[in-house]
């Protein structure tokens, strides 16, 4: 895929959206294969000419500015003979010439606007309430900031360092970070969580108030910044991605629409409302054989504490990152009272049990989690208490 996007001389961020609005949406990265049968659209989307139409001596020609001799010159470098009266070039020769013009920017076509069947938006646009929960904490300047540089330091031995790293703008940073408050009157442009949320990725993805890493600065505060609001993504990391590129890009809707910007919060907005849920923090009673079967799928296990009647010990062991991030491993241990698989737990001492075995909202296993099993995707779980870990240092 990412040969593709160097021939068609376009980002690799704007060639995965237009190959996604294509309906070739199984790419990912640079390194994707592209199937055989989808290769002449993926192409076509790019406006590049098809495989067919270059295997034409002409084509060449028109696309080079080169006379045919100058042509035969030129192919006979890199080791393909061109005669005079050849017309068509031979199939296994045409990689060789993509390679050969590729340095010089031939291209075959201007890369089409992305949507641009689909007709711009024009009507009189009104930002209605989007979400269900009021925002009750706002991310400031210096915590954007600070998520940058946790980024960066996380990602500084990967193959995609943040690099350079830093403020590029510190104007365009505050204005992401208030852009959430923005105000009619008293009226707030943005009253939930989803919208706010939406507004400030919106910002900090197109603002590019760092050098670089704008993009993941900005997904990692919507994660953060509905954290503190009671929320949690429940959609994948790929998604999140997906949604990433599609917002830098202007992918969101036509790009020639009336009230852009708010259109494209709108549009986020509600997607974020469809991927999110509140945490739930709660916890009920249950009987102790279905109480230790949720805590076996977390790996805990039991054994009697000798000498001090019905009570129980439950462990749990959980990796850690030691000194220069070698794992090393915790055990965490509880001592409860227990009187019989058939009895009740009582509330009180599942929160305990929760807290103590750290299988509690604090550490990424909320309600939701630990009783019905729906797990929350690792990116999300690695970067929602940025703001907590952050306070640390």
């Amino acid at each position: 895929m990412g040969e593709l996007a160097r021939e068609a001389d376009v980002d690799l961020d704007e060639a995965l959206v237009t190959l996604w609005d294509a309906g070739i949406d199984q790419l990912g990265s640079a390194n994707d294969l592209i199937p055989a049968r989808q290769v002449a659209a993926a192409r076509s989307a790019l406006g590049l000419v098809g495989p067919r139409e270059q295997l034409n001596v002409q084509y060449w020609i028109d696309a080079s500015g080169l006379t045919l001799s100058e042509l035969s010159e030129r192919m006979r470098s890199v080791g393909v003979k061109l005669d005079p009266s050849t017309r068509r070039i031979p199939k296994n020769s045409l990689r060789r010439f993509r390679r050969a013009f590729s340095e010089d920017g031939v291209r075959q076509a201007p890369l089409p606007e992305v949507r641009r069947s689909t007709p711009p938006l024009v009507d009189n646009f009104e930002l209605r309430d989007i979400g269900r929960t009021a925002v009750s904490k706002y991310l400031s300047e210096s915590e954007l900031v600070g998520i940058h540089e946790a980024l960066e330091e996380d990602f500084r031995d990967s193959g995609d360092p943040i690099s350079p790293p830093g403020v590029k703008n510190a104007a365009l940073v505050s204005m992401s970070a208030h852009r959430p408050l923005t105000s009619i009157g008293q009226t707030l442009k943005y009253p939930t969580a989803e919208m706010a949320g939406a507004a400030l990725f919106h910002s900090v993805a197109l603002n590019h108030s760092f050098h670089n890493g704008n993009k993941r600065t900005a997904l990692v505060a919507l994660i953060a910044f509905l954290d503190i609001n009671g929320l949690v993504m429940t959609c994948a990391q790929d998604e999140l991605f997906r949604m990433t590129l599609r917002v830098a890009q202007h992918g969101l809707v036509p790009t020639s629409s009336s009230d852009l910007a708010d259109r494209e919060v709108a549009e986020l907005a509600e997607w974020v409302r469809k991927h999110t849920r509140a945490i739930d923090r709660s916890d009920r009673p249950l009987k102790w054989i279905k109480l230790k079967h949720i805590l076996r799928t977390f790996d805990c296990e039991f054994d009697a504490a000798g000498g001090v009647g019905n009570r129980i010990n439950i462990t749990r062991t959980i990796p850690r990152k030691g000194i220069l991030k070698r794992s090393r491993s915790e055990v965490l241990s509880i001592q409860v009272a227990c009187a019989g698989d058939g009895t009740e737990a009582a509330r009180n001492t599942i929160h305990e049990v929760r807290r103590k075995l750290q299988l509690d909202p604090e550490h990424d296993v909320d309600s939701q989690v630990f009783y019905h099993g729906a797990e929350i995707d690792g990116f999300i779980c690695e970067y929602r208490h940025i703001l907590t870990r952050l306070a640390r240092l």
